[in-house]
Order: structure tokens, then C-alpha cells, then sequence
């Protein structure tokens, strides 16, 4: 779609989109501070522009239990973030901003085209991951504690320029 949708709540605001299963375009889903929440409870694939995608911050809460596809956009997770990303089977072409806090993605076995981010003590283990496919990405791992760890990693398909940085104390394993 040409159009933007905005959701964000913050201050103790909620927001509640529990029969929403899918969304396609720009669509920005926005919660930060204690108490804040929305609810994604049916969403099971997200597919969505470069600028589209999930923001949480300073223990905000999104409720997206089911989440198992996230194509295109932003997933960006700051030290207090309350998101369950377990059942999300595969990334692509999304940009991954993880900063004091170490996300479980449990499930995840396809990265393919996915930009990573870690800062400020932000860690990330893909011990399941064993190919990653990227044509102009970066993984950039900086600050004390921030670790990326890709164990099983056996293959890397690139088409273009892949940078991979450890900065400031960061470390990359893979």
C-alpha cells in the first residue's frame, strides 16, 4: 500500500490489536515506557517496507506471541523490551537493533538478507542458524558485553558487500 499506519503506545497507554494476523506495507508498531503495551496476540507474519517495523523500549511490552515470519522493515529491541520473539522461524531483509538485552529467538533458521546491530551489552546466540544469505549487509557488534554468536555457522551466500565489525569491547563468533 502507498499509505503509513502508526501505532504507538507509551506513558501506560495499551493498545489493542489481538485479531490483527498479518500486516503488508508501512506499518509502524511503537510501545515504550512501564506499563505500556500492545497486543499482537494473532499476528503470525509481518511483512512490511524498509522504515516499517517494531520498536520497544524502557519496559514496554509487545504481546506477539505468534510472530513466526517477519519480512522487510525494522526490529529494534532496547534494554527493557518486553517482546517474545521464540517462535519466529525466519528474518529477511530486516534490520535486527539490539541494545542491553539478549532476545531468545528460539526457533529462528532462516537469516537471509537481515542487518545486525548490537550496543550497550546487547547479546545475540543462533546456535541454530548454519547459512546466512546477504547482498549489502553489516553486522556490527560495539560496546562492553555486546556479543554475536552464529556457533554453526558453515555457510555465507553473498552477492554484494558484507561487513562484519566488533568494536569497543564487542565480540563476533561466527
Amino acid at each position: 500500500t502507498d499509505g503509513q499506519f502508526y501505532v504507538q503506545a507509551s506513558g501506560g497507554g495499551m493498545v489493542d490489536l489481538k485479531n490483527l494476523t498479518t500486516t503488508a506495507g508501512f506499518v509502524w508498531f511503537q510501545v515504550s515506557d512501564r506499563d505500556s503495551r500492545i497486543d499482537l496476540s494473532a499476528m503470525t507474519s509481518f511483512v512490511g517496507t524498509s522504515n516499517a517495523g517494531f520498536y520497544v523500549d524502557r519496559d514496554g511490552t509487545l504481546v506477539i506471541p505468534k510472530l513466526e515470519v517477519m519480512e522487510g522493515g525494522y526490529l529494534r529491541l532496547q534494554q527493557g523490551a518486553v517482546m517474545d520473539v521464540g517462535k519466529i522461524t525466519r528474518l529477511e531483509q530486516v534490520r535486527l537493533d539490539i541494545a542491553g538485552i539478549e532476545p531468545q529467538f528460539a526457533a529462528l533458521t532462516s537469516l537471509d538478507e537481515v542487518s545486525i546491530s548490537l550496543s550497550a551489552g546487547g547479546r545475540l546466540a543462533l546456535p541454530q542458524i548454519t547459512q546466512i544469505r546477504t547482498t549489502s549487509q553489516n553486522y556490527t557488534v560495539s560496546g562492553a558485553g555486546s556479543e554475536l554468536s552464529l556457533p554453526n555457522l558453515t555457510r555465507i551466500v553473498t552477492d554484494g558487500q558484507f561487513y562484519v565489525q566488533a568494536s569497543g569491547g564487542g565480540m563476533v563468533d561466527l
